[in-house]
Formats: C-alpha cells, sequence, structure tokens
C-alpha cells in the first residue's frame, strides 16, 4: 500500500492540515455548548465505525538491500481500519479497538562515487564514476489498536493505546543509476558511461531482483498517540464524522540487524455510527 515518497509541498500539506486540524479544535473548545439531551444519550451507547486515510512513514536505523545501506528514507502509505467504541464512565472517556489494514514502507536514496573499470576500445581503465543508489523497503501488515480516549468537548477528543502488527510481507529491491554519462580519462578524452545491454535494458540503470526479507520481524508492537474531531451529520445525531492525527512510536524494531524502526503519522477521516 505504498503510494508516493513525500516531497517538500507534501510536507508543507501536512503543516497546513496540522494548522487547521488544532484551530477547528480550538474553535469547538472555545464555542460555549449548548444543552444536547440526545447527544448526551446517545454517547453512552457503543458504536461502530471505519478509519480511511494516509500514513507518513519514515525510518530510524538502516536497512541493507542490494550494494546500498540506506540510513534516511520515507513514503506515503494507505491505511484502514474498523472501528468499535463504548464508554467506561460517563460520556467523557471511551475504550476503542481498531483492526486494520496498512502498509508501512520507505524509499531512500543516496549518492556515492565509485571507482570502476570501465570497458573502453582500448580496454579497460579504471576510473571514478558517480551514481545514485536507491532503495525501496515494503511491509505490509494487519493491526489491532485498543485505546483509550477523552472527551474534552462534544467535538474533541484525544487518546493513548498500543498496537499490535502481524506483518504479512515484506520485501526490499535496489536500483543503481549513473550520473556521470560522460567521464574524461586522460590517455582517452571524453568516454561514454553506460550498462552494457545484456545487463539492463536502460543502459543508465539497472534494478536489482526483489528480496523477499526473512529477517522482518513478523510481530512489531507501537505506542501511539491522536486527537480528533467528530461532528453529528445526520439529524438522529447517530453518524458521526471526522478527521483524526495519528502518531506511532515503535516499540520494537522491525529488523533487529542492522536496527530498523519505521515510524508513522497518519491523517485520518473515521465515521461512527451509534448501536441502541
Amino acid at each position: 500500500m505504498k503510494l508516493v515518497q513525500p516531497s517538500l509541498f507534501g510536507k508543507r500539506i501536512v503543516a497546513l492540515l496540522l494548522s487547521c486540524f488544532f484551530l477547528s479544535a480550538s474553535a469547538a473548545l472555545s464555542q460555549p455548548q449548548p444543552s444536547d439531551p440526545l447527544g448526551e444519550v446517545l454517547r453512552t451507547y457503543p458504536r461502530i465505525g471505519l478509519e480511511v486515510g494516509l500514513s507518513s512513514a519514515w525510518q530510524s536505523g538502516e536497512y541493507l538491500t542490494g550494494c546500498g545501506d540506506f540510513k534516511e528514507g520515507a513514503a506515503i502509505n494507505g491505511v484502514i481500519a474498523l472501528a468499535y467504541d463504548h464508554p467506561l464512565s460517563g460520556d467523557k472517556l471511551r475504550f476503542e479497538a481498531l483492526l486494520g489494514f496498512q502498509g508501512r514502507s520507505v524509499s531512500s536514496s543516496y549518492n556515492s562515487r565509485e571507482n570502476v573499470l570501465l570497458n573502453t576500445n582500448n580496454g579497460l581503465v579504471r576510473t571514478d564514476v558517480d551514481f545514485e543508489n536507491q532503495g525501496e523497503f515494503n511491509t505490509s501488515m494487519f493491526f489491532v489498536l485498543p485505546s483509550l480516549k477523552y472527551y474534552f468537548g462534544k467535538a474533541v477528543y484525544a487518546g493513548v493505546g498500543a498496537s499490535g502488527n502481524f506483518v504479512t510481507g515484506a520485501s526490499s529491491q535496489y536500483t543503481k543509476n549513473i550520473l556521470s554519462r560522460t567521464v574524461l580519462i586522460n590517455e582517452l578524452g571524453l568516454s561514454d558511461v553506460y550498462y552494457a545491454e545484456g545487463e539492463s535494458s536502460d543502459p543508465y540503470s539497472k534494478v536489482y531482483p526483489a528480496e523477499e526479507r526473512e529477517d522482518v520481524n513478523s510481530f512489531t508492537a507501537d505506542l501511539v498517540f491522536y486527537a480528533g474531531l467528530e461532528f453529528p451529520i445526520t439529524e438522529s445525531k447517530k453518524l458521526r464524522l471526522g478527521p483524526r492525527l495519528m502518531y506511532t512510536l515503535p516499540l520494537m524494531p522491525h529488523v533487529s540487524t542492522p536496527e530498523l524502526r519505521l515510524n508513522s503519522f497518519q491523517v485520518l477521516i473515521g465515521g461512527r455510527y451509534v448501536l441502541d
């Protein structure tokens, strides 16, 4: 469920969403709370729902794939989860459980200068060539997230929980791109640098076969913090929709040697329906 690598524009969009969220939450909390007997009654019932959104994942640590050693990376992934919650104490504190599926993958790159043997018309010559090393580390997982959430008003809430993640698949892939397409060799002048036709279909890019990652832990756990807004969208007030921001802090490494942990920040849209 990996989509794209976040750009500077994407990071600005996330910052804008955060600003809008906190402004909306502040406005909702500052407004006077009118009497709402029906809403108060409905908040004493259990609810079911759905959360759908995007997750920005980034790595802490490093991973090895192909000829590369990647220490920085990020990507946008998809998240979907079924939800259930019920009250624990009045209409403020609720227990919530999410059961869902998500990708948690990263894309990485770095440049390197390597001394290689170049096959010229006059034989093999050793020279420096610049490369771009690209890596992808892909995981997908089912997760179970029990948590406690507290309502500060009728529309604003925050919560904390622990997520258990069951990894269903993991792979990585390495790509090596030639940046120095021509090099100056003292005794030969300018020489072209490219992959042989039998080595790669693209003369300047070689994609290595994907690797199944047997070293990925099949179970991981996260500490999860979230905050959200809810607004009724039907006259009966049984259906409520709103945004949620969620941060996951990995408690266990996804790969132990070398250690790799995958953090995530999620922007979700959720709905809840009252079961009365």
